[in-house]
């Protein structure tokens, strides 16, 4: 993701976020004041109870100001996970082209 960033020319930031409760998000994506906030995940079924820590920290930091809560994971296609939360096949992010 790091190179991502490089290669897009710094249009975005990427931090880890995590709270004095152990809270936390394994990427927050920082870009115009929006954010995405990402969870990374070796399964390849994500369950909704793993995607609440990233709802919590989307509340957080305003709804309003988060584009998207989700999970990179192994299965096969992506797809919403909860109301809120999408899973993001790792295959859709190596087919995504730069913009």
């Amino acid at each position: 993701m790091r190179k991502n960033q490089v290669f897009r020319k710094g249009k975005w930031e990427l931090w880890f976020w995590r709270d004095q409760y152990g809270l936390e998000a394994d990427f927050l994506i920082h870009k115009g004041g929006r954010f995405a906030l990402l969870e990374a995940k070796f399964t390849e079924s994500p369950s909704a109870k793993e995607a609440a820590p990233l709802e919590k920290v989307g509340s957080i930091l305003g709804e309003k100001n988060v584009d998207e809560l989700g999970i990179m994971a192994r299965p096969k296609d992506s797809f919403p996970l909860t109301k809120k939360v999408k899973v993001i096949s790792v295959r859709d992010l190596w087919l995504t082209p730069p913009d």
